[in-house]
């Protein structure tokens, strides 16, 4: 009869250690998981902005206007906004661009006639705006001020 009372005291305790083993693997698997979830989130949210662009001033001097052309690429896999452009840390232009991931948008827009340009000169043109995430960003290009007179009317 001994024999029987030590065997189901042993048997007793292997399905304790069984199930707490269970446990802890499926604890740790879900740990695992959670961690990795959260790296790609916090990667999405950190990245870094990627939109290229490229800006030209086009001075009209016969008419005195001058136009910016622009192409903005978004090299992203998430959607940007630009809200305005600065040129020279002045905001000229106001604007609402919705750039999808790997969207590309081209535009010619005439700005005010309160500053002139000076032909050959160079400007910064910034375009700022913010990411799908509410991430304020912007995105610098130097802009050379050409002889628009024949592409122009």
């Amino acid at each position: 009869m001994k024999k029987l009372q030590s065997k189901r005291k042993t048997k007793g305790l292997s399905p304790i250690l069984g199930t707490l083993v269970i446990f802890v693997v499926a604890l740790g698997s879900f740990s695992f998981m959670l961690y990795l979830f959260a790296q790609s989130i916090i990667s999405i949210i950190t990245t870094r902005v990627n939109v290229n662009a490229q800006a030209l001033i086009l001075v009209n001097s016969s008419s005195g206007k001058a136009y910016l052309q622009y192409t903005m690429i978004n090299h992203n896999n998430f959607q940007v906004f630009i809200t305005h452009m600065n040129i020279n840390n002045q905001t000229f232009v106001n604007v609402n661009i919705a750039l999808k991931p790997n969207e590309t948008v081209e535009n010619i827009i005439q700005l005010p006639t309160t500053t002139s340009f000076q032909l050959g000169d160079q400007y910064t043109v910034a375009f700022v705006g913010y990411t799908a995430f509410g991430t304020p960003f912007s995105v610098s290009t130097t802009a050379l001020a050409v002889n628009a007179t024949n592409m122009m009317s």
